[in-house]
């Protein structure tokens, strides 16, 4: 029996979108990073950060949704579900 592709196997299909997105953890102290979403559905987005975050980590994210003229921000907090760090920091 030959497994799906991830995509075939979720409850919303994920589209490829390429939406600029500032992003932290829900803690005042740290400031937003910025980076680009590869691809979203109605459950969930994946984005590229600059470090991994545990499962459950609240993040404030703010969104431009550049469809719209003007451009349209949309605030809200998303959670982290899975994080892989890909590179290792040199510092």
């Amino acid at each position: 029996m030959q497994s799906q592709p991830a995509q075939e196997r979720r409850k919303h299909p994920r589209r490829d979108a390429s939406l600029v997105v500032s992003y932290r953890p829900k803690d005042p102290s740290d400031g937003y990073d910025i980076t680009q979403t590869q691809n979203v559905s109605q459950g969930g987005m994946l984005l590229t950060t600059a470090r991994a975050f545990e499962p459950g980590v609240q993040l404030d994210i703010q969104m431009r949704l550049t469809a719209q003229r003007p451009p349209h921000l949309a605030e809200g907090i998303a959670e982290a579900v899975t994080s892989t760090e890909l590179v290792r920091s040199l510092i």
